[in-house]
């Protein structure tokens, strides 16, 4: 009878821990914003400008540790 006590006690803690009475969102309940068409992309994802890098990466130098 005792150890059955114990483990319940472990089992409700371990469950709080986690998030055992925590409330629980249906998925229909939730509004999820979709864009209007509206908003601005910023410039750097709107249009790059790939003319002013280089044709070639230049090497990386590694740190001498």
């Amino acid at each position: 009878m005792m150890r059955r006590i114990l483990i319940e006690r472990a089992r409700r803690k371990l469950a709080a821990k986690r998030g055992g009475r925590a409330g629980h969102l249906d998925a229909d309940e939730i509004e999820i914003g979709a864009p209007t068409g509206k908003e601005e992309i910023s410039a750097p994802t709107a249009k790059r400008d790939w003319t002013n890098l280089p044709r070639r990466p230049r090497r990386v130098r590694q740190p001498d540790y």
